[in-house]
């Protein structure tokens, strides 16, 4: 927080005082009159007086000064020992003060910044040197886009730089009119981002191309998502098989779609069938008698919590004509 200086008036009301008796002084004497002892003593503590004060008023300032030094220094230090970028721009948009991570990020632009260049310069400076690879082919453009939007975002700029490096930019106008823009290197978790997302489509991919059902359950056992093979086996949509309990889909004995949500008399709770495989018997939308083989496993986090179901058909193993198992 900042705290303004408490205005202090005694030590100019004391020097008016002193340069005030003086000038009674001087005018007595210049005026020919005799000056009396005392008026002289007056003349003269005030003379000392004056020098006191003065020197007082000198020892204050060199204090206060070197406090401002010291509280500048701190200041920089502080901002210099951030991981991010810190960059100050005033109402002319020039670069008027930037720490060292600015420069470890552009160590090529060291010079332009020394100079105090504008947005506009240094932008056309690292667009000259292929430096912001999704502007390749449209700089031009890209410019006076980056142009229009700055100091006007309302959420931080993501913004890859020297092929390998993303950084996110946050940019704020200040009452005077200029912007204070910070600059975070995010790349690591963008590299991540990118390794859980590939990730995430080869299991998307594994889960489509399996051959066996696989359904992904919430807590309490309804139907998330379904493969196309269990959409295959059980002869309904993804969509239709989307909020049915799990004990409805192996206890549906008829074509008609079961409807989500519902839960039927003895409803299949996910909990107990952890563990080994179990064997069910189930109907296909047709009517098509089906044997089956669960198997189940939990999937717990912070945040979710749900059970992931491999079905795969046992029903061609069953000798032809055989009566439905009973359901276990």
């Amino acid at each position: 927080m900042n705290r303004f200086a408490e205005v202090r008036t005694w030590p100019l009301l004391a020097f008016a005082l002193l340069v005030g008796l003086q000038a009674i002084v001087l005018t007595v004497s210049l005026g020919g009159y005799a000056v009396d002892g005392w008026l002289a003593w007056v003349g003269m503590a005030s003379l000392v007086l004056t020098v006191l004060l003065a020197v007082a008023v000198v020892s204050t300032l060199a204090r206060t000064q070197a406090r401002a030094k010291l509280a500048q220094r701190t200041m920089e230090e502080a901002i210099d020992a951030l991981p991010a970028s810190v960059e100050i721009f005033d109402a002319e948009d020039r670069l008027i003060a930037y720490n060292r991570r600015l420069v470890e990020i552009y160590p090529h632009m060291l010079r332009h910044f020394q100079h105090k260049c504008t947005f506009e310069d240094l932008v056309r400076e690292s667009l000259a040197r292929g430096g912001i690879p999704e502007a390749r082919g449209r700089e031009p453009e890209w410019l006076e886009e980056r142009k229009q939007a700055r100091g006007q975002q309302t959420s931080p700029l993501l913004q890859r730089v020297h092929d390998d490096m993303w950084l996110r930019i946050y940019e704020s106008r200040t009452p005077s009119g200029g912007i204070v823009g910070v600059r975070m290197d995010v790349t690591d978790l963008i590299h991540e981002q990118q390794r859980l997302a590939a990730s995430r489509a080869q299991l998307r991919a594994t889960i489509e191309s399996a051959a066996n059902g696989i359904l992904t359950l919430d807590s309490g056992g309804h139907v998330l998502e379904a493969n196309p093979s269990c959409e295959l086996l059980f002869g309904f949509t993804a969509a239709e098989l989307q909020g049915v309990h799990l004990g409805m889909l192996l206890g549906a004995a008829t074509a008609t779609v079961p409807e989500p949500g519902a839960t039927p008399d003895a409803a299949l709770d996910p909990r107990a069938l952890l563990g080994q495989p179990r064997e069910f018997t189930a109907r296909h939308r047709s009517g098509e008698a089906l044997h089956l083989q669960l198997t189940l496993a939990e999937v717990r986090t912070d945040t979710i919590h749900l059970y992931v179901c491999i079905v795969t058909d046992l029903t061609e193993r069953r000798a032809p004509g055989r009566a439905l198992a009973p359901r276990e």
